[in-house]
């Protein structure tokens, strides 16, 4: 997608650790004209090989999403086993990043959106034991405003 006239591009950074409040403030920075949005994942309009994953980095009775103590992985398990294996069998098949935010919980309680990189599925780590791996490959990626 050709990038308007109107808006001039920058770059997101995880050393400059850039929240959000709302998803739609988001999903427009990579190229869509939005007036809500409320998904999980949405498509980077401006690079058609990467998903934007606003991932829940709070515990659920579902799953449990968090990053590894260096932020170089992301861990993603899921409570019932049958799940852990259906989303590690589907996911094996999957080249597409994924540019993560996570969803989290301000001091106050609110919600917050903050871009923690750009991650692969770590198909060699991936585990039933372990859950689903995904490895940093960038932290920084491209925007516009």
């Amino acid at each position: 997608m050709p990038i308007s006239e109107s808006k001039r591009q920058d770059y997101l950074s995880t050393s400059r650790q850039p929240s959000f409040k709302k998803i739609v403030d988001i999903v427009n920075c990579f190229g869509h004209e939005k007036k809500k949005c409320k998904k999980e994942f949405i498509d980077n309009a401006l690079n058609a090989k990467q998903r934007l994953w606003f991932a829940p980095f709070e515990r659920s009775e579902k799953r449990y999403i968090r990053l590894n103590n260096d932020g170089s992985q992301l861990i993603e398990s899921w409570n019932k086993p049958r799940t852990q294996k259906d989303k590690l069998k589907k996911l094996m098949d999957e080249h597409t990043q994924r540019v993560v935010f996570a969803h989290l919980k301000d001091y106050k309680g609110d919600d917050k959106f903050r871009f923690v990189g750009i991650f692969i599925v770590d198909k060699m780590n991936s585990s039933m034991e372990d859950g689903t791996i995904y490895k940093k490959v960038a932290d920084t990626i491209l925007i516009v405003k």
